[in-house]
């Protein structure tokens, strides 16, 4: 049931690739805000960075940014698929006249 569900889903929308996009998107925007508020620590009030908290954040900002282009190139190969499968526009129900 499950592996009837996941096809489903993965089948017949872009919603999982949005999704990546997204999350890659929040990511890497978090983690660029702490790398700022980071800098502006160190910088303005002299606070000393503990341990490896820069290279986590840069880590999980570079991880970020790696997901949200591979969520895009995901969404185009997603839609050039939609495109070679020869599917008419539109469904004519009912023809009168």
């Amino acid at each position: 049931m499950f592996k009837l569900a996941w096809h489903g889903v993965t089948s017949f929308s872009y919603v999982p690739l949005q999704m990546a996009t997204y999350f890659g998107f929040i990511v890497s925007t978090i983690s660029f805000l702490i790398g700022i508020y980071m800098l502006y620590r160190k910088i303005f009030l002299d606070i000393p960075l503990v341990g490896y908290a820069s290279l986590i954040v840069s880590l999980f900002f570079l991880g970020g940014v790696i997901l949200l282009v591979l969520g895009v190139i995901g969404e185009y190969i997603g839609r050039i698929y939609t495109e070679v499968q020869n599917r008419p526009l539109y469904i004519i129900k009912e023809e009168t006249g």
